[in-house]
């Protein structure tokens, strides 16, 4: 029987004789994806003015087809006016996109498995609650829920059509200033 080839590869790096970290290499024969989008944003404007220990961040893409308004936890995520963040909304962490791991019953954070949450710094679940249209133009706003904080996501639907009213993944990291 052939042996079933791997989606991935993983490149182990040591640091220091204690530390080791762990690099995804994505197959190039990596078959379906988990991904609904993946875009690189610029931080507009900040506002923390109603609660202590969340900021709700204003953003949009570099030829601003997208925009997002996003309530964060800054105190253990800040993020300020003029950073570049790459932002992925995804419908599971697996690789493959084939199966949700929270789905199964266990924690989404296995130390035996490599998701998509590896190469990110901050990762949410939620769930889109909403979608509305604005009038005539091909724009929508998708909004979701993190357990109470909360994501605007505008846009052209064909950008968007894959956040239905379901559970999603934010994963954001920063770009390297």
């Amino acid at each position: 029987m052939p042996r079933a080839q791997s989606l991935i590869s993983i490149d182990t790096v040591h640091r220091t004789p204690y530390t080791v970290q762990r690099r995804i290499v994505p197959n190039a024969k990596m078959s379906g994806s988990a991904i609904i989008l993946e875009k690189d944003f610029l931080i507009s404007a900040t506002d923390n003015a109603n609660f202590d220990r969340v900021t709700r961040i204003s953003a949009s893409t570099a030829d601003k087809d997208i925009e997002i308004e996003l309530d964060i936890n800054s105190e253990i995520y800040p993020l300020e006016e003029g950073r570049k963040v790459r932002l992925v909304l995804a419908k599971a962490l697996a690789l493959d996109g084939s199966r949700d791991v929270n789905a199964e019953g266990r924690g989404w954070r296995e130390t035996s498995e490599v998701t998509l949450a590896e190469e990110y710094e901050y990762v949410c679940y939620g769930k889109v609650y909403r979608h509305d249209e604005h009038g005539e133009t091909d724009l929508i706003s998708v909004y979701i829920s993190f357990g109470g904080l909360l994501l605007m996501v505008k846009g052209n639907y064909k950008d968007l059509q894959g956040l239905n009213q379901d559970n999603v993944y934010l994963l954001i990291k920063k770009h390297e200033q």
